[in-house]
């Protein structure tokens, strides 16, 4: 996990001209819930079920954290090791699921390339900061907030102009965030 944000930490920076969001220290932190691993994608919880992974992470990370929709100083990433395929992202929260974190160690049982996974969350972390899906899905086919994230290939996937407007007006965007040097993978493109 801590690879994968800074890579994308560092991707975003090179789709807005040098300028991306910072990263919490420690980077990671593991709490441990009460609840069983199923309960996160099966506990009701909301009108539509496909959204009751995303609210019950939400809530217990809120329980447990302090976690909260459109916070002023955080953009929440919570993981659950809850058994689902459904991550979510908006208002300042993305919440993913055991696929998810299989995905990013290649133990997914069918999508085993890591990068997919790392721009799952960067799709998902788009949202968290207020990012649609672009209007013209045809033409932004591989724009990372429509399909691009299924790729697993940061050179192909970019950010529409119209994400670049709202992130480079975001409070979470600085200048000169990330001291790391680009991974390989990166350096060489644009």
């Amino acid at each position: 996990m801590d690879q994968g944000i800074r890579e994308l930490q560092q991707w975003y920076g090179l789709q807005l001209g040098g300028k991306t969001f910072r990263l919490h220290t420690p980077v990671v932190e593991v709490a441990h819930s009460s609840q069983a691993a199923d309960w996160f994608y099966h506990h009701p919880n909301g009108n539509n079920q496909d959204d009751w992974g995303f609210n019950n992470t939400l809530s217990e990370a809120a329980r447990l954290l302090g976690a909260r929709y459109n916070d002023p100083d955080y953009i929440w990433i919570i993981y659950s090791d809850g058994p689902g395929n459904k991550g979510r992202g908006g208002a300042g929260v993305a919440c993913l699921p055991e696929d998810d974190l299989l995905g990013l160690v290649g133990k997914h049982p069918t999508q085993k390339n890591p990068a997919r996974w790392v721009y799952g969350l960067g799709h998902e972390l788009g949202h968290a900061f207020g990012l649609p899906h672009p209007a013209d899905t045809a033409r932004d086919h591989d724009a990372l907030m429509w399909a691009g994230f299924y790729l697993g290939h940061p050179e192909r996937s970019y950010l529409t102009e119209s994400d670049k407007k709202i992130l480079l007006g975001s409070p979470f965007f600085f200048v000169n965030a990330v001291q790391a040097p680009l991974p390989k993978s990166l350096r060489q493109k644009r």
